[in-house]
């Protein structure tokens, strides 16, 4: 996630050094299924070469159709059904599901079932006459002896939309297993049909005492993934799924024609790490993406993820 903030194309031996990069961070059965869930915190040079190959990932999807691509892999929050590739994800929520609370909003979080993640909806708008929604499944932490029952789980939730995914087995799971760690799988819909497209990403799991300030979540930069291009079903308005921490407050989005967006940040399952998502404006480069705390701190600033 660190480095690199130009918007200069990669050349010459860093190309190459993208090009595997990029490679690593997608999906070919049968890759184990451990590398879905390692991809998750994606660097910037990585981002930057997604941006310029994403014609050539849509152009795979299309005339071969084996391609199962985990565009990144990161933090995150939940869904609790499997949700099949054709079925809409629930505009309203059902038992076990959240419309997500807002930060610094009260509420008494349900109770947290390892097997059934907690669903909440970040974000939703419209592209090309669709409606898309940002969704975050935040799957508890879970006990090592469990650990590859909730896999499983995951896989069979995921599968549904990545028909390649490969199914997980006791090694993945004694390998990504991490005591007080929640999961979080972060993906679209578009008119209610799941994207092949998602993130899995890790989060301290509520009472943990690893600290979660934006700036020891992102460091320089956001942590987060660009969504939506594989067979190009956002076409130009890519969303960005992105965390902050338990001090951010709220999030400004200046685009390159003077004009912001203020997406909401929300909260899963008691989870200390929070999101949020926005699609870029068509057209428009963002200048900036800024984060301020309850005092109006600024936090941290980002400008290079819709470059």
């Amino acid at each position: 996630m660190n480095a690199d903030s130009s918007t200069e194309g990669p050349s010459g031996a860093g190309l190459a050094q993208d090009l595997s990069d990029l490679a690593y961070s997608m999906e070919i059965s049968p890759t184990p299924y451990q590398d879905v869930l390692r991809g998750g915190r994606r660097r910037r040079r990585q981002r930057r070469v997604l941006l310029a190959a994403a014609g050539t990932v849509a152009a795979a999807a299309v005339l071969g159709g084996t391609l199962g691509v985990d565009l990144s892999a990161g933090p995150a929050r939940g869904v609790t059904v499997a949700v099949a590739p054709s079925a809409p994800a629930p505009s309203t929520p059902a038992a076990g599901h959240s419309a997500g609370t807002a930060a610094g909003t009260p509420s008494t979080p349900p109770a947290r079932d390892p097997m059934k993640p907690v669903t909440v909806l970040l974000a939703q708008g419209t592209s090309g006459g669709k409606t898309w929604k940002a969704w975050a499944d935040l799957w508890p932490a879970v006990d090592q002896q469990h650990a590859l029952q909730q896999l499983q789980a995951m896989y069979t939730v995921r599968h549904a939309a990545i028909p390649q995914l490969p199914s997980a087995t006791q090694s993945d799971a004694d390998r990504s297993w991490q005591p007080d760690t929640d999961t979080v799988d972060l993906y679209l819909t578009l008119d209610g049909k799941r994207l092949v497209d998602d993130s899995v990403h890790t989060s301290p799991a509520p009472g943990s005492t690893t600290l979660t300030s934006t700036r020891q979540i992102s460091g320089d930069s956001l942590e987060g993934t660009l969504l939506g291009f594989k067979g190009g079903e956002m076409g130009s308005t890519p969303v960005l799924l992105a965390a902050v921490g338990s001090d951010a407050a709220k999030v400004v989005v200046t685009w390159q024609d003077g004009s912001t967006s203020h997406p909401a940040i929300v909260t899963a399952g008691g989870s200390p790490v929070r999101w949020f998502s926005v699609a870029r404006k068509p057209g428009q480069s963002d200048r900036s993406i800024k984060v301020y705390d309850a005092h109006g701190k600024l936090l941290l600033t980002d400008t290079t993820w819709f470059h």
